[in-house]
């Protein structure tokens, strides 16, 4: 009775273990989502900096450019958000089995935060 008792107990964890995992790999997924097109957004105003400023801008630059360079911007981060995604899901589902869910779920958000944080003060400050 006992051993059942704690095999239920056992299966009823691992139930929310596996639910903790899908609700914080999609609340990363939506920040990494958010980091990268932030990320997009301060690329295409440094750029625009860039070429507002003759002393800096590159010969053969003008406002035409910045379809080119947002083009390539989309392709980078979305790169960058494609492989962090699939990152942090392998990161994730290894820390339920070592007990380090929230933890790895903490350091994932304090580093896209971070990241998040320094595309803002680039792209609005």
């Amino acid at each position: 009775m006992a051993k059942e008792a704690a095999a239920e107990f056992m299966a009823r964890r691992n139930r929310f273990v596996w639910l903790g995992y899908v609700v914080s790999w999609g609340l990363l997924t939506l920040l990494t989502a958010f980091t990268a097109w932030q990320a997009h957004s301060a690329t295409i105003y440094l750029a625009a900096l860039l070429i507002a400023n003759p002393t800096l801008r590159p010969s053969g630059w003008n406002s035409g450019t910045l379809v080119g360079v947002s083009k390539l911007a989309v392709l980078l981060w979305g790169s960058f958000w494609l492989i962090a995604v699939y990152y942090i899901e392998y990161q994730l589902r290894e820390s339920t089995h070592e007990r380090r869910l929230l933890k790895q779920s903490g350091q994932f958000a304090l580093i896209l935060l971070s990241g998040l944080a320094i595309a803002y003060l680039l792209a609005f400050v």
